[in-house]
């Protein structure tokens, strides 16, 4: 997908050597032929190959999903748009912790477990860093976000992956709420999707309510 795209987010232009082409294809046949044909070749019905690659796909995906997406994509984090000359509000470390969501990152468990990713905010701002000290850099991390001012977005796992639903649900109802793309607040997505009673308009103000975007 990625290999034949000329611009993939924020990446334009890229272009990849007949090499770097040809190794693609080569690990994409690797993995095929380990998952699929090898166990045929072990004597493993056609059926049953199939069956437990297609299990195995969708673990990896809710694992991935609720473990790393849910980092990113829920009601904590803010989504900050460019101004008219392509620029974003922060800088490069308060956009870092602005979009991103930890959870439970001191515990140890989790760290080893997933290798740091729960430490999200850690993982963004020092990623040439092992992740076994991501423990003791986010309380750091947490302190100084609340000494200057800072947004550190902060849950424990079962309640990002809520936080996470919540956002999937919200967007659901993007047509019913405008207003939604344009805030990048946490509270302000989480009060237009309670407030079912209030319409909310372009102007920044949700009517029926004292609450405008900051």
């Amino acid at each position: 997908m990625y290999l034949f795209k000329k611009k993939v987010a924020n990446l334009q232009n890229k272009k990849h050597s007949t090499g770097q082409r040809a190794l693609f294809f080569f690990w994409k046949m690797l993995y095929l032929f380990i998952f699929l044909v090898l166990p045929a070749l072990a004597g493993y019905s056609f059926g049953d190959i199939l069956l437990c690659f297609f299990i195995m796909h969708v673990v990896n995906s809710l694992a991935f999903i609720h473990f790393l997406i849910a980092t990113h994509l829920c009601m904590e984090t803010q989504f900050p748009q460019t101004d008219e000359n392509g620029c974003l509000p922060y800088d490069y470390y308060t956009h870092q912790l602005a979009t991103s969501l930890d959870y439970s990152p001191t515990n140890k468990i989790y760290n080893w477990f997933l290798g740091g990713f729960n430490a999200h905010a850690a993982h963004h701002l020092y990623p040439k860093l092992p992740h076994t000290i991501y423990p003791e850099i986010s309380r750091i991390i947490e302190q100084k976000a609340k000494e200057f001012n800072l947004p550190y977005n902060k849950l424990s796992l079962p309640a990002a992956i809520r936080s996470h639903y919540r956002y999937l649900k919200m967007m659901g109802r993007a047509s019913q709420h405008p207003f939604i793309f344009e805030t990048s607040n946490k509270y302000q997505h989480e009060y237009l999707t309670k407030k079912k009673n209030n319409s909310c308009n372009r102007a920044g103000h949700c009517t029926g309510c004292d609450f405008r975007t900051e």
